[in-house]
């Protein structure tokens, strides 16, 4: 059974992506620390940078070309994935593209979660992850059965520069984010949403 999982590679080029992960670094005054809550404790997750958060973002044109490349790795999936047009709405939105940073040699990784876990999310419908560095750690671990001629390897998506990875956000398919060992991770994502005027 097709577990709607897909890697694809060399989507974004590796200039491209470094300059995401420059404007990343020149912005500060964006980043917001994530923390998790685990047994009563809390600690930071990774640094994040939400694109679209400023009334005056440095971010609005790349906004536009990340929707056009998102939108054509979506419609390859659908095709890919031979999902049928009462599956997916015809329109959909872009959750706000975010970027996040992960830091090497700490204790900074996102643990097993899934992305939607209840009303406060339950538009989503497609994960999108862009990783923007190659690392040799740092993968995204997912629990449900991979296919290895989706190029997987027990169930991890190796962290390289420009590919994207892509899967239901839903309970089955839970991830988690490791930490990288040697350099920063940069990833940056979205989700697919269901418009407020989407029929029930």
């Amino acid at each position: 059974m097709d577990n709607l999982i897909r890697i694809y590679g060399n989507v974004m080029s590796s200039e491209k992506c470094q300059y995401f992960v420059d404007k990343f670094e020149a912005h500060p005054e964006m980043h917001k620390v994530q923390v998790t809550r685990n047994n009563e404790e809390e600690k930071t997750t990774l640094t994040r940078l939400n694109l679209l958060k400023k009334v005056d973002t440095p971010f609005k044109e790349d906004s536009k070309f990340l929707g056009n490349l998102f939108r054509e790795n979506v419609e390859r999936y659908i095709g890919d994935c031979q999902i049928k047009s009462f599956q997916i709405p015809d329109k959909f939105s872009f959750e706000a593209f975010v970027i996040k940073r992960y830091l090497p040699d700490t204790d900074e990784e996102f643990p097993p979660h899934v992305d939607v876990s209840g009303a406060e999310h339950g538009k989503r419908f497609l994960v999108m992850l862009m990783y923007l560095t190659d690392n040799d750690a740092g993968q995204t671990e997912l629990e449900v059965l991979a296919h290895d001629n989706l190029g997987f390897e027990f169930g991890s998506s190796s962290c390289q520069r420009g590919n994207i990875l892509m899967f239901p956000p839903y309970w089955p398919w839970v991830h988690a984010g490791k930490v990288p060992t040697k350099k920063p991770k940069y990833i940056l994502g979205t989700y697919c949403q269901y418009n407020s005027d989407t029929p029930e």
